[in-house]
């Protein structure tokens, strides 16, 4: 089980109790039907927060809820998530829902790099796998999926945070399985993804990933069109 992401309770009366993640979602609450209940903690609200799985990685928000959900790394900082907000979850993060439930995530990425490769290896293989067959489309289904894809390359240009930008990307890659007849798009067409990315903080590294995800998702648009769309940008 030590690969299987899952929430630990953290104190109070079900302490060390695990709640393995679900990658259907699941919701947080004191509602006894909430898969994730807390009984415990009068001050969870019934439908607190809720948990989305998208790209193999566990993101959570909180629902609006009466007094809030926290997050904080080991030894870092606790900040507050705004309503709707989606924050990624890392191996070891601690959620706090309201006063006193609390909870460790166990068996998840380790770091935002780990999470970007893992993401961008999944889209990666969603484009070898489907766009490549674009360009044989009829020319009005044609224009529909390439309006789709040029959707989702805008909202990741747009991205002002390197969480939104990731959600946004994580989001965006099962959709690409719908976009088209399988194709034989060749690795050597995508960007390799980079050996390093700039530390944590650095302007660069959002501008990076910007880079990293914009010019894979290029790929998919046949020459001519990517000639105009990079004309556009």
């Amino acid at each position: 089980m030590d690969n299987v992401p899952r929430l630990v309770a953290v104190g109070g009366p079900e302490e060390g109790r695990a709640f393995v993640l679900d990658p259907a979602g699941a919701t947080l609450g004191r509602h006894p039907e909430c898969p994730i209940a807390v009984s415990w903690d009068a001050s969870v609200s019934r439908h607190h927060a809720r948990l989305t799985c998208r790209a193999g990685l566990y993101w959570l928000e909180d629902l609006a809820s009466k007094r809030g959900t926290f997050v904080s790394l080991p030894g870092g900082p606790e900040r507050q998530l705004a309503p709707h907000e989606p924050v990624l979850l890392l191996d070891g993060m601690i959620v706090r829902l309201a006063q006193h439930a609390r909870f460790r995530l166990d068996g998840g990425v380790s770091s935002d790099d780990e999470a970007a490769r893992q993401i961008l290896s999944g889209l990666q293989a969603s484009i070898r796998q489907l766009c490549a067959g674009i360009a044989h489309l009829p020319r009005p289904e044609r224009e529909r999926q390439l309006a789709h894809l040029e959707g989702i390359l805008r909202r990741l240009e747009a991205a002002a945070s390197e969480g939104e930008l990731l959600h946004l990307a994580a989001e965006g890659v099962p959709t690409l399985e719908a976009t088209a007849e399988p194709g034989d798009l060749p690795a050597a067409a995508l960007p390799p993804l980079p050996d390093r990315l700039p530390d944590p903080g650095d302007p660069a590294r959002l501008r990076t990933l910007h880079n990293v995800f914009v010019a894979n998702l290029r790929a998919c648009f046949p020459e001519e069109d990517a000639g105009q769309e990079k004309g556009r940008g």
